[in-house]
């Protein structure tokens, strides 16, 4: 192998993204002219380019003889390793233009841990479909946990309930407010009520999700039911566990209709409770200038206007969740 431009391997430096698109170039096309015409060069500035990479890396990469050009055949490593270089730039660009875009990388989420209702899943298929590139990652937590892990920078974007005091680092928006629904046996006297009232459950066994999942949701029930003359002491459940215990007459419980759809209701009635809402909402950091989490953000609301009719109009807040804000 012919000396290269420096002898002395200490003398290297990099090469520029300039140098290796003039390599490349003139090796597809086996010419300085017709390398310089893609490249949009003049022959001369394409030649200097060429040199300096040979000057760099202290190797000749081609024969030169009169107005032909060829690869040498001891460098053809160095040549694919050039090619590699210029892929591998080309590579982290376009990587960073689909991040600025939204459309690629991590969005974390932060969802109810023992429950999440079915517009959750709603906006995660829209965004999925349309941005498949942005990984998706889900974890959950507390109730009294979700707007602390958002604050934190935990999670980018959460989904809550009783959330209606939050710090002025965060931005909300409302996604729904239901109207809860007391889950009752089919054959239960209240099962063929049009609605009922607090009242009409002081009697009964009222199961909810654990202390453990939920405290405040929790909390916030068992406060209502106390009101209207319940003992207020609570059976726990689970989501697998939730339907069964009331199609077998253990308890009755109370959940947002969108639950619905994610439990079997086999044996089981869904009745309106007068006077008892919550609102679902999606909390982020309001400095947060993430393209993906905006985009998140658009997917939330048509999976919230998009809904089975649950979604309440927005107004005053009435009712007992006018109550949450002790909880919060």
């Amino acid at each position: 192998m012919d000396a290269g431009p420096y002898a002395d391997p200490d003398d290297l430096g990099t090469l520029s993204v300039a140098q290796l698109r003039a390599v490349c170039a003139v090796a597809d096309r086996l010419s300085f002219t017709a390398a310089a015409a893609d490249l949009g060069l003049t022959q001369p500035a394409v030649s200097r380019l060429v040199t300096g990479a040979e000057r760099r890396l202290g190797l000749f990469l081609f024969h030169r003889a009169h107005r032909s050009v060829a690869p040498r055949a001891d460098t053809a490593a160095v040549l694919q390793a050039i090619r590699s270089a210029l892929a591998a730039h080309q590579t982290v660009l376009h990587q960073a233009r689909a991040v600025r875009r939204g459309e690629s990388g991590v969005l974390r989420v932060g969802v109810l841990r023992g429950g999440s209702p079915a517009v959750l899943t709603d906006t995660l298929i829209r965004f999925r479909v349309r941005w498949p590139e942005v990984r998706l990652n889900l974890a959950e937590y507390r109730d009294d946990q979700l707007i602390e892990a958002v604050r934190d920078g935990q999670v980018d974007v959460a989904l809550a309930r009783l959330a209606t005091t939050i710090p002025s680092t965060l931005s909300r928006r409302r996604m729904l407010r239901e109207q809860l629904h007391a889950l009752v046996p089919t054959g239960h006297p209240l099962a063929a009520r049009g609605e009922i009232t607090m009242s009409d459950l002081a009697t009964e066994a009222v199961a909810f999700w654990s202390s453990d999942a939920q405290p405040r949701g929790r909390a916030w029930l068992a406060h209502a039911l106390v009101t209207a003359g319940h003992s207020g002491e609570l059976v726990d459940v689970t989501p697998s566990t939730v339907a069964a215990t009331v199609a077998a007459g253990a308890a009755v419980t109370v959940l947002a209709p969108s639950f619905s759809r994610i439990l079997d209701l086999r044996g089981i009635a869904l009745v309106p409770v007068a006077e008892l809402f919550l609102e679902l909402v999606v909390v982020w950091r309001r400095d947060d200038p993430s393209p993906a989490l905006h985009r998140f953000l658009a997917s939330a609301d048509h999976a919230a206007s998009a809904g089975p009719g649950q979604a309440r109009p927005a107004g005053s807040v009435s009712g007992r969740v006018a109550e949450a804000d002790r909880y919060l």
